[in-house]
């Protein structure tokens, strides 16, 4: 079996757009026009840093105040929960701490520390299924290797090679009984 998945995995280039603290509300809708799941990740020029996060419902919130977006820099309105984490840290570490921090905006590391991307909430979503998935798979794969090496271990029986490879097969496939058609009709 694999090993489990990690965050590079999923699909973590897309659904953002990085700009500068100085940029304003009416800079920043091009991305919210393809998602509304979109997030505006906002750098510090001189660090390189993504200081906050701003999202549709921030500029909403904006414009149902009264305000102008042309006018508005998003640094001011920007939430500022950020978690970074490594391009290699397995989903489940990584659900884990989103859970407990709750974040506004989960920037992702690639092994220099340079910006790989962005775990949008789409991308946890994914990640829950992604791993839920990998955990069943790894759980009847064990469960198979177990069972076929008890089949391994168990005393053949010298009699019926046929039923000694239909059990092994049974074993590898789940042990699944052919359902008899109903003799009723539908």
């Amino acid at each position: 079996m694999s090993s489990e998945p990690v965050v590079g995995d999923m699909s973590i280039t897309d659904e953002h757009a990085v700009v500068g603290g100085k940029a304003t509300f009416s800079d920043v809708c091009q991305p919210f026009l393809k998602s509304r799941d979109a997030a505006i990740l906002v750098e510090n020029p001189k660090t390189g840093q993504i200081e906050g996060v701003i999202t549709l419902k921030d500029m909403l919130t904006l414009i149902a105040a009264g305000k102008n977006p042309a006018k508005e820099k998003i640094s001011k309105y920007m939430r500022t929960k950020v978690v970074e984490m490594g391009i290699s840290t397995p989903l489940s570490k990584a659900l884990r701490m989103m859970a407990e921090a709750q974040p506004d905006a989960v920037v992702i590391r690639d092994p220099n520390g340079g910006f790989a991307g962005f775990f949008s909430p789409d991308d946890y979503r994914e990640a829950t299924r992604r791993l839920e998935s990998h955990q069943m798979i790894a759980t009847r794969m064990q469960k198979s290797k177990s069972a076929l090496g008890d089949a391994r271990n168990a005393e053949a029986d010298d009699d019926d090679p046929a039923a000694e490879q239909q059990s092994l097969l049974d074993t590898l496939l789940g042990d699944f009984e052919e359902e008899e058609p109903d003799p009723q009709g539908m």
